[in-house]
């Protein structure tokens, strides 16, 4: 590799191009392209997308042009996958001002959780692929954003500590619970310990410990759940009881970020599972020896 670049590749970049794969010289400029780029990245305001659709055609222009020993698609995929590794590990935690508005914090998960220490004291288990936004804690008040999972551990202050998601806000003074807010999904509020007040519209709803919310649209229920259940994830683990197969299958298609292909006949089948630090495809495994029904994962 030339030592004229002011970046060295990555081992796990070069890896993912496979082990019989050597780097040409334009290979490493691209990825310097790319690696200059992201070194700068800044949320939302950056042009990484812009800047990769016009690297894609450069790579195209390049492969046709030097009539290369290798096919097109191939190609675009290896750099997908070297673009896609970089800017995950650059982008976790990304800090930005929005023009005219206060500093904001964004942390972010991809297939692991990760537990983030807020600077109120407050500790926040962040459940896979999910993200939170928040204000500066030291302002009047302490406002949190969430898309995704996530456990709630909040540090007691005078200031008001709300949740928000756009089915309704959890305002929270010290406590701890749970929240799900994931795609086409219901939304659940599940408290742990403390108190915290469910507000959406023109309901308020008090939630005591062992209780659950579930909200979709303008319509509220309101029950109690087991906890071990309702944020199992924590440990790794999924817990089912009695669910209906559709439901299963979204919360494992959010978990992992991905599709499960299965019966559709059986969606209101009724299940009760335990998926213990399984992946995405040991979790198919055991739904298809469950089910003796074929699962897939896309």
């Amino acid at each position: 590799m030339s030592k004229s670049f002011q970046y060295n590749i990555p081992e796990y970049i070069a890896k993912a191009f496979g082990d019989e794969s050597v780097l040409s010289e334009i290979d490493e400029t691209k990825i310097q392209e790319i690696l200059k780029t992201t070194d700068a990245f800044v949320y939302p305001e950056s042009k990484v997308a812009h800047n990769w659709v016009k690297l894609k055609a450069e790579i195209q222009q390049s492969v046709s042009a030097e009539k290369r020993q290798v096919s097109i698609v191939p190609m675009i995929i290896r750099w997908t996958v070297a673009a896609m590794l970089v800017i995950a590990v650059t982008c976790s935690i990304w800090k930005f001002n929005s023009s005219g508005s206060k500093s904001e914090f964004v942390y972010a998960t991809d297939k692991d959780l990760k537990v983030y220490n807020l600077e109120d004291g407050s500790k926040i288990t962040l459940n896979s692929f999910s993200k939170i936004v928040t204000n500066d804690l030291n302002s009047d008040s302490r406002e949190v954003v969430l898309i995704g999972e996530a456990f709630f551990e909040v540090s007691h202050n005078e200031k008001p500590f709300i949740v928000k998601t756009e089915r309704g806000n959890i305002n929270v003074t010290g406590t701890k619970f749970s929240i799900k807010n994931r795609l086409n999904m219901p939304l659940q509020v599940v408290l742990a310990e403390g108190q915290v007040v469910f507000k959406s519209g023109n309901k308020s709803i008090i939630l005591k410990p062992g209780e659950i919310i579930t909200a979709k649209d303008d319509h509220i229920i309101y029950k109690s759940a087991a906890s071990n259940v309702a944020y199992s994830w924590i440990d790794s683990k999924l817990v089912f009881e009695n669910e209906v197969l559709s439901t299963i299958i979204l919360t494992l298609e959010n978990q992992y970020n991905t599709k499960f292909d299965y019966d559709a006949s059986l969606k209101n089948e009724r299940l009760t599972l335990t998926f213990d630090h399984l992946s995405a495809s040991q979790a198919a495994e055991l739904l298809s020896r469950t089910l003796n029904s074929k699962v897939n994962i896309k």
